[in-house]
């Protein structure tokens, strides 16, 4: 009878071990692909950061003067696809040598290999895209109307040289685009409000400091900031394909107005605009309800201003009441009274430095500065 128990009740410990074991390795499973997936995502943050620093670099090096130019350059057009050809730009610098020129781009897209430098005397001429990028680059569609770009990948080894991560980047011109964020207004009567210019006019609407820009509201509100965009006099209407002539009767800059808040990526533009999908394209990738054309192609998403906060610096000298404060923002103290501006600005040094009156700025205490 005992023998006969045995086996039933080791079958069942077995079987319970199995089961144990199986959801164990089930545990661990699901653990390790969670993990996996999670350095997965962190390698593809990393390497997309890396991406943007890299372009960030170029331009914080090679833009920090005037001394340069953006040019760009094609692939031929596909005769398959009848989309434009991707623009590929450069940023070109040139260094002269007596009464030569010698030219060096930086290609604004990952690339397999630097471009050469220019012969010495040659003229501005980019370099094609195609010899820079590789045998095997990799097609990539940003934009519905133009072609796929063909770009090097950029990639990233571990301490050991194994490759863990690979980045690519292609670095678009908006520059030629209208800032949806700012331009257009509606100040007479609702519509749209342009200062003119003429010869001779001396007045401040006139030429402040450029024909087109915002006179009237040119001014600082409380926070240091622009109380109008400088450049709101861009007339946002004339996109409008129905507009034949020179008066604001069109809906469109009024409705963009009147949405900026909703302004956080190119596209949003279009909802903005009051486009309302389905988005049909042509076979060549253009939009083709012509508003909609004029909106994607001539706007871009407001331009997102990077405002840092200074603060006062914890540093030798400087009263505590004011260290970790932020600074006084002169551009809200210039646009006060000259002596309120004065007597302001006094009074915050007289707080963040206590010993100026004696120190008189290095100046002989006779001076009395």
């Amino acid at each position: 009878m005992a023998a006969g128990f045995t086996l039933p009740s080791i079958l069942v410990v077995v079987s319970a071990l199995l089961i144990l074991a199986i959801g164990v390795l089930l545990v661990v499973s699901i653990e390790r692909n969670t993990a996996r997936s999670f350095v997965d995502r962190q390698r593809a943050t990393l390497a997309a950061l890396a991406g943007l620093e890299e372009v960030k670099g170029i331009f914080g090096t090679e833009a920090a003067n005037d001394e340069f130019l953006i040019l760009q350059n094609t692939l031929p057009p596909n005769t398959s696809t009848k989309k434009d050809p991707i623009p590929y730009l450069y940023l070109a610098r040139g260094k002269s040598s007596g009464a030569t020129a010698n030219y060096r781009y930086l290609p604004l897209f990952s690339t397999a290999t630097a471009p050469p430098a220019a012969a010495a005397g040659s003229t501005l001429a980019p370099p094609v895209p195609t010899d820079l990028v590789g045998t095997n680059p990799k097609d990539f569609t940003f934009l519905p109307r133009y072609d796929a770009s063909k770009l090097a990948w950029i990639q990233v080894p571990d301490a050991k040289g194994k490759i863990v991560a690979r980045y690519a980047y292609w670095v678009e011109d908006l520059q030629s685009r209208v800032d949806a964020g700012s331009a257009g207004n509606t100040k007479d009567s609702g519509s749209h409000k342009r200062y003119g210019w003429k010869a001779g006019d001396t007045s401040k609407f006139a030429k402040f400091p450029a024909p087109g820009l915002n006179a009237e509201d040119s001014k600082v509100d409380a926070a240091g900031k622009d109380a109008e965009p400088p450049l709101d006099q861009v007339a946002l209407y004339a996109l409008d394909p129905a507009i034949s002539g020179a008066k604001d009767d069109s809906a469109l800059d009024k409705t963009i107005i009147d949405g900026r808040r909703a302004l956080i990526s190119p596209d949003s533009a279009l909802a903005v605009a009051g486009i309302v999908p389905p988005l049909t394209r042509s076979a060549d990738g253009h939009l083709v309800d012509p508003k909609a054309l004029a909106v994607e192609e001539n706007l871009t998403s407001e331009v997102q201003p990077y405002d840092e906060q200074p603060v006062v610096p914890f540093a030798k000298g400087l009263d505590a009441s004011v260290t970790g404060k932020p600074k006084i923002n002169l551009n809200a103290l210039l646009a006060k009274a000259p002596k309120t501006a004065v007597d302001e600005m006094a009074a915050w040094i007289k707080k963040g430095l206590p010993d100026f009156d004696s120190r008189k700025g290095g100046f002989p205490a006779e001076e009395d500065y």
